[in-house]
């Protein structure tokens, strides 16, 4: 299974900000977002009142199956007549949705086609308010009218699924899915999506968690020239306080990175999928530059995917790193503490 997005929501200032990391507003206008609240205490995103979604890049299309998995909290505010609330809402290309998912204020869940028809069986009272619930949604997307699949997961026990059902909307592919919640309040955390492409992640994750650490020291190398200090003390601003130009780093020259020494994890772990850098960044220089995220254990690196900052400071994502480069296996807890990540000017 291939890793396609993921965020813990833990590095941005406002609401703008989300919007640059890569999440989309699609309906709506009561969105919120919150520094801290988040699942285990950090940011998430949310809503109140009628319907303001927080959409999540999707481009999957016929013939495809995919896992949305995030942490969700209501409460218990919402919609109690019919099927409720919309929670789950995709868009395709043509602006329609190919399946839906709703829930009522008692946490009653239930699922719609590509017709808007009920399938399935309503879950029954699975999604208590109040409280944060791990959520697994699975999608087959249809090659026809009837052989698409919905299943979703509460807390890690199937609480409605239904198959052979019409998810396919005449070939069209998704461009996003979007999460609503309900029509009281509702926040959500650690938005994880899958696919099963890939030689990693072949099975959903289940119930996991998305650590943000941030610098804490210079590392082994450090060519990138501080406006001020130390190289680190430029790029470890806390959740909500980035500091635009007031510290930073810059280079123009090709080759030329920098890397930190990263805050330890400070939960013991199970199982590590991945590690992505993220860096925001811009271009001060008259023409196009390219720059790539790095990661290193000792010695070893490996390189992200080569992006080119706007002129203004946007969030960027590096690779998903599923290895530790220094032993080639899967990272465990001691290789995430000794980790150092940083940028190198590619162009």
């Amino acid at each position: 299974m291939a890793l396609l997005f993921a965020d813990g929501l833990d590095l941005y200032d406002d609401q703008a900000d989300v919007v640059a990391g890569g999440l989309t507003k699609v309906e709506g206008s009561t969105h919120t977002f919150g520094l801290s609240g988040g699942r285990y205490g950090g940011g998430y995103i949310g809503g109140t009142g009628t319907y303001p979604g927080w959409g999540v890049p999707c481009t999957k299309g016929p013939g495809d199956t995919f896992y949305l998995s995030f942490a969700y909290y209501h409460d218990g505010a919402g919609s109690s007549v019919g099927d409720g609330d919309y929670w789950i809402y995709p868009r395709d290309s043509a602006g329609q949705q190919p399946f839906q998912v709703f829930h009522k204020s008692d946490g009653t869940i239930t699922l719609r086609d590509h017709t808007n028809s009920t399938v399935g069986t309503p879950s029954g009272t699975v999604l208590s308010s109040g409280t944060w619930h791990w959520i697994e949604l699975k999608i087959v997307m249809g090659t026809n009218d009837s052989n698409g699949e919905i299943s979703i997961k509460v807390d890690g026990t199937v609480a409605t699924s239904v198959s052979s059902i019409d998810t396919y909307n005449f070939g069209l592919s998704l461009v996003n899915v979007g999460l609503y919640g309900s029509s009281g309040s509702w926040k959500a955390d650690d938005i994880i999506l899958t696919d099963t492409t890939g030689s990693y992640m072949t099975a959903p994750p289940g119930d996991a968690r998305i650590d943000t650490l941030r610098p804490t020291a210079d590392g082994g190398t450090v060519n990138w020239t501080a406006s001020a200090g130390a190289d680190w003390q430029c790029v470890d601003d806390a959740l909500g306080s980035s500091d635009g130009d007031s510290t930073y780093i810059e280079s123009q020259t090709v080759a030329q990175e920098s890397r930190f020494e990263i805050s330890d994890l400070t939960t013991a772990s199970t199982t590590i999928f991945a590690v992505q850098t993220r860096l925001k960044a811009k271009n001060t220089n008259a023409g196009m530059r390219s720059i790539r995220t790095v990661v290193n254990n000792s010695g070893s690196e490996t390189v992200g995917n080569t992006f080119t900052p706007d002129t203004t400071y946007t969030w960027s994502r590096g690779a998903f790193v599923h290895v530790n480069p220094a032993t080639a296996a899967a990272y465990n807890d001691a290789g995430i503490n000794a980790m150092q990540a940083g940028v190198e000017v590619v162009s």
